[in-house]
């Protein structure tokens, strides 16, 4: 399933990490800095690229 995490702070990257073993994951988070602890996931920065994703589910 593909899946977007909206922000990278503690929560989301939480939520990457967990969910990135078993499904194709992306987050997508304005800040850089934040986005440098994020591994096992798409890392997005722009909303049309949340559009070519094309996530099933959204986490915010």
């Amino acid at each position: 399933m593909k899946i977007l995490v909206l922000g990278a702070g503690r929560m989301g990257s939480f939520f990457v990490d967990l969910l990135s073993f078993h499904h194709e994951v992306a987050v997508f988070e304005t800040d850089a800095q934040k986005l440098r602890f994020v591994y096992h996931a798409l890392r997005f920065n722009d909303r049309n690229e949340i559009r070519d994703f094309a996530p099933e589910l959204l986490i915010n």
